[in-house]
């Protein structure tokens, strides 16, 4: 069994997802909202590198999901071919370092050397996402349907607008349609650590 190393999630994001890239132990994350509690985690009896994410918990108590390294690195890869993004692109992530979605984002854009941003949401900071976008001008937003409900309507435009998490309504679509030129609407699962459907949709359509 190999060590297990706890990375201070409260860093940037882009120290968080480097820590998890270079370490030679398994890792575990634990969200802020978690901090403190008692956490019931089982030791992953595997002699590789393992990756220790937590559930969100809206189906109970949060449990540590063990994934291993090369496989959040494999979805990431994966995710890089079905999102159809490009090595000469500038992503901008705006998600959870903890997630298993951004972490896996940003696992291959390091892997692939590509540019990127990671900005770490917390509610009630709409003004710093917005404020980001405007700051880095990214061809790509990776994010989560949430954040990208209360920036709508502001001064920001991306060529390629990536989310997942949950299916958010016609109206939504519309106003995040006038952001971008594509959306790609992306499914996965915290469980399954991967990527398991996506659409992809022009704006103007």
């Amino acid at each position: 069994k190999m060590n297990i190393q706890t990375i201070d999630v409260t860093q940037p994001a882009t120290e968080v997802v480097q820590k998890v890239v270079k370490a030679n132990s398994s890792i575990i994350l634990i969200p802020p909202k978690l901090k403190g509690k008692e956490l019931n985690i089982e030791t992953p009896d595997q002699d590789q590198k393992m990756v220790g994410l937590f559930s969100s918990g809206t189906t109970g108590i949060s449990k540590c999901i063990w994934n291993s390294f090369r496989n959040l690195l494999d979805n990431g890869l994966k995710t890089f071919s079905a999102f159809k993004l490009s090595r000469k692109e500038h992503l901008l992530m705006m998600a959870a370092p903890w997630h298993v979605a951004g972490l896996s984002w940003a696992i291959m854009a390091e892997e692939l050397g590509i540019q990127y941003d990671f900005l770490t949401t917390t509610k009630g900071d709409h003004e710093k996402w917005y404020d980001k976008i405007r700051e880095v001008k990214p061809d790509v937003l990776l994010t989560v349907p949430g954040v990208l409900s209360r920036i709508i309507g502001k001064d920001w435009f991306v060529r390629k607008l990536v989310f997942g998490g949950y299916a958010p309504g016609q109206d939504d679509l519309k106003e995040f349609a006038k952001h971008s030129e594509v959306m790609i609407q992306g499914y996965g699962q915290t469980e399954a650590g991967g990527l398991i459907a996506r659409h992809i949709m022009k704006s103007s359509g």
